[in-house]
């Protein structure tokens, strides 16, 4: 992270379960992917940049509308 860190501008985030060509995308903090410690780690390097959220929807109609995903995400993000 310290390494990287004079580079790193804004970051995008999503929340995933499986692996490979297994994977599935759910609502962020719900997944294997450890949202909370990214975030926390770039917090304790000074980031102040973005978090850009990714949702699929047009490519993933099994997800979660959203309005219901961006409000779980603001929920996660502002918790951490």
């Amino acid at each position: 992270m310290a390494q990287l860190r004079p580079w790193i501008r804004h970051t995008h985030l999503k929340d995933s379960i499986g692996s490979g060509e297994d994977r599935k995308y759910v609502l962020t903090g719900r997944g294997n992917v450890p949202i909370r410690r990214q975030i926390k780690s770039l917090r304790s390097t000074g980031y102040t940049g973005f978090y850009c959220f990714e949702w699929e929807k047009l490519w993933h109609p099994d997800l979660e509308d959203p309005e219901i995903a961006i409000a779980d995400f603001a929920r996660v993000v502002g918790s951490c």
